[in-house]
């Protein structure tokens, strides 16, 4: 039998991310803490925490082969999940192997979302999703985010990855690419339909009809919602400034052995 198994953040695909990204949760952090984060994604003074609410359509997955473009698609089909709630299950029991050789996954989702969360500092200032995401940023940033009692769903659409930036390679490697109705790289922002992100297995999954195989995938959204607090009170400590959406944690395992 033979095991292939790798970790991947696949909502990196929003923002932009350093290899230590994640050195800054928001647990236990005064407003002075978060303001003296230096190692986050979307700039400094930002730290992160987890989603109550995370709602994604994952819309296709299939193995790809970088140098043939050979395809095996696994599941066409929209599913829409909270991943805060709900098991992550999109990839049904696999009957028929198509034989070939794949180098690359790749996950297909919608660019719209539905999270909500927040975050309150150990000196009381609180940091939520509420109002209407901000078109210039893409995230919140009214002064409704700084009252706890305000956290709602918020929606959240992706066309860009910043200002004329439509794909960019993260930092394990993986590509990340807005696109369009017919599966093409969007140039443009009004065209935006879905994310698709292409990842490097581990090494080269050779398959034949004969195998049997099992894929299951997880994602978490532990590390999905960041807050950012830049903005003086005047009195030493820092209001929240933005508040936003990360990537959840996306793990798949594909276990392969010879038919009996």
């Amino acid at each position: 039998m033979r095991l292939y198994k790798y970790l991947i953040i696949i909502l990196t695909i929003f923002i932009f991310t350093t290899p230590n990204s994640y050195s800054c949760a928001c647990s236990g952090k005064a407003s002075t803490d978060v303001f003296a984060c230096t190692s986050s994604d979307y700039g400094n003074r930002t730290c992160y925490t987890g989603a109550d609410k995370y709602s994604m359509t994952v819309t296709s997955g299939e193995f790809y082969n970088s140098s043939t473009g050979a395809t095996w698609v696994l599941k066409s089909q929209n599913a829409t999940y909270d991943i805060a709630s709900q098991n992550f299950d999109y990839v049904p029991a696999i009957n028929n192997v198509k034989e070939g050789s794949y180098d690359k996954f790749r996950g297909y989702s919608d660019n719209v979302f539905t999270v909500k969360g927040g975050f309150t500092t150990t000196d009381s200032k609180a940091c939520v999703t509420a109002g209407s995401q901000d078109s210039t940023y893409g995230d919140f940033r009214a002064a409704s985010i700084r009252t706890a009692s305000n956290k709602a769903d918020v929606t959240i659409t992706t066309k860009n990855f910043g200002s004329g930036i439509w794909h960019y390679t993260d930092a394990n490697g993986n590509l990340v690419e807005l696109i369009d109705t017919s599966g093409n790289r969007i140039s443009n922002d009004n065209n935006a339909d879905r994310i698709r992100v292409t990842y490097s297995l581990p090494s080269t999954l050779k398959l034949k009809k004969t195998d049997k195989i099992a894929v299951k995938m997880l994602l978490k959204p532990t590390t999905s919602i960041r807050v950012t607090y830049a903005t003086s009170d005047g009195a030493g400590k820092y209001n929240c400034t933005a508040i936003g959406m990360r990537g959840p944690i996306f793990t798949m395992t594909v276990t392969q052995a010879p038919l009996n």
